[in-house]
């Protein structure tokens, strides 16, 4: 089941994310962060931008989220998208599933472009999001180090809407949750 992410799932997805930070180069992030400044940065996205749970059994084993693309009003039509899964989760749907129901909530807000940040070492995700329609436009070569190598970071682009000369607002996450989850 896919739903938004309550307070409650933010101590499991905080484990999904570990993984990633000590095992992988997928994550440039080096050092885990608290607990608290994990709650803290989720509980600062969440209350603007979506942030989706997939949940198997009433345990988490996925989630995805968008976030600002970058700090500056003429951007805020932009966002950058990041999905983690738990190990045991990965290559069967689901990545799918949540990006499809991320699309779907970001559009009702009004976003336009839908960015991917994705080191070189996740090479299973360039292919996910060039099967899912994103296009590659740029790659950062020897961007991060981590785990004693280098990897470059490639930026991918899905274009959410129409592009028109005035854009609508964007609607916080806030004001249409009940119509996408009654």
């Amino acid at each position: 089941m896919i739903r938004f992410l309550e307070e409650y799932d933010v101590e499991r997805i905080y484990e999904i994310y570990k993984y990633y930070i000590i095992n992988t180069s997928i994550t440039f992030e080096i050092e885990v962060p608290t607990l608290k400044e994990f709650r803290d940065r989720v509980n600062t996205i969440s209350s603007i931008y979506p942030f989706i749970v997939y949940e198997v059994d009433n345990i988490v084993q996925g989630y995805a989220y968008a976030t600002q693309y970058m700090e500056r009003t003429a951007c805020k039509w932009s966002v950058v998208s990041s999905i983690y899964l738990d190990e045991l989760y990965q290559n069967k749907g689901v990545g799918k599933r949540l990006y499809k129901k991320l699309i779907d909530i970001l559009k009702q807000q009004n976003f336009i472009m839908l960015y991917a940040l994705i080191t070189s070492a996740n090479r299973f995700s360039l292919k996910f999001h060039e099967n899912f329609g994103f296009t590659h436009i740029a790659t950062m070569q020897n961007l991060g180090y981590k785990h004693g190598g280098w990897y470059d970071l490639s930026y991918y682009s899905y274009q959410l809407q129409e592009i028109d000369s005035t854009p609508e607002e964007i609607i916080n996450i806030t004001n249409i949750k009940r119509k996408i989850f009654p």
